[in-house]
């Protein structure tokens, strides 16, 4: 059922872009729709009587929308997480995280911008450069812990929606931690895909998942410890010709795995670039990875909108879509 601005819609299930009205409890999310056999955006809000006014509009400067493909292929981001939900798991209680998802996401990109703020501040004045830098990484690190528990309130709404064969009253697996290190550690030290299985009554592709990112939470908390819990201290941000660097040699810089002759100069100094590059990178395959578990187990419905995709948009996600290139030439002034 087309519409013309102005005009309403009773329901949203006749949004131009449901395919299959979902009959199964689950919500049509409103999301801005490009059209791309007739090259038209389809914008609609609520109103109070609960009706969708459609309204002008010539495209989308930031957030999220639906197509066929990347119209903006730098600044359009895909998120198999987001599109899951949107198109297979789109319960009105997994909206709000849905949407804390991707404040998260585009927090990240905002501090990869500012990494190189910082550095071009460095290269005209080395002590506030190495200040700011400081900070940044502090902001990168609850940044980067935040995902996570994101990730954990989307998991743990998921997994209350998820019933048992044998008795539909109960739900699949006991109830998850609004936690993500309580879920997949044990302790201090990282939970095995079988102790998180039968813990939880978790399904085993899901225990995977938690196992397989209980060692990089673990490190993030204790980085961040050790960063924000350090008290006075000499500055440990290094401005080399190269770019901004840490001693590789020191905790906690010396436990990221990720160290070659690539991204260290001179006397062990690591590329600062390389730790915000592989940091935000982790956490963006973790929204991928929980996409991936769920969809491996779930027996899962027809997506709403199958010809089509959800996209984030966000003028900064160009960082985001060059973190593998960043980690492959990670010092931003060596030529």
């Amino acid at each position: 059922m087309m519409v013309e601005p102005g005009g309403i819609l009773k329901v949203a299930a006749a949004l131009p872009y449901v395919v299959h009205p979902p009959s199964d409890g689950r919500s049509v999310f409103v999301v801005p729709f490009f059209e791309s056999r007739s090259g038209e955006w389809f914008f609609f809000v609520p109103r109070p009587d609960k009706t969708l006014l459609r309204i002008a509009g010539s495209d989308v400067v930031i957030g999220s929308y639906l197509t066929s493909e990347a119209l903006r292929p730098h600044e359009d981001l895909y998120l198999p997480l987001e599109d899951l939900v949107f198109q297979r798991m789109s319960f009105s209680k997994l909206a709000r995280p849905l949407m804390g998802l991707e404040d998260v996401v585009e927090n990240l990109a905002s501090i990869v911008e500012l990494y190189h703020l910082v550095s071009l501040r460095s290269s005209e004045n080395r002590i506030e450069g190495g200040q700011l830098a400081e900070a940044l990484v502090e902001y990168l690190l609850v940044t980067a812990r935040s995902m996570y528990d994101v990730l954990q309130v989307l998991s743990r709404e998921a997994s209350l929606l998820i019933k048992r064969v044998d008795d539909r009253s109960k739900s699949l697996m006991h109830q998850l931690s609004d936690s993500f290190a309580d879920v997949a550690l044990h302790g201090e030290r990282p939970g095995k895909k079988e102790e998180i299985q039968k813990m939880y009554r978790m399904p085993p592709a899901l225990a995977a998942f938690y196992a397989a990112h209980a060692g990089h939470v673990r490190l993030l908390k204790q980085v961040r410890d050790r960063v924000i819990h350090r008290g006075h201290h000499a500055s440990y941000v290094i401005d080399l010709d190269e770019g901004l660097a840490v001693p590789t040699r020191d905790r906690p810089w010396s436990d990221l795995p990720i160290w070659n002759d690539g991204n260290t100069a001179k006397n062990d100094l690591g590329s600062l670039r390389a730790v915000f590059a592989y940091i935000a990178k982790e956490a963006l395959d973790a929204t991928t990875g929980l996409a991936d578990a769920y969809a491996s187990f779930l027996l899962l419905p027809d997506p709403i909108s199958p010809a089509n995709r959800m996209f984030l948009r966000g003028p900064l996600n160009r960082h985001l879509l060059a973190l593998s290139e960043m980690l492959r030439a990670p010092w931003e002034r060596r030529k």
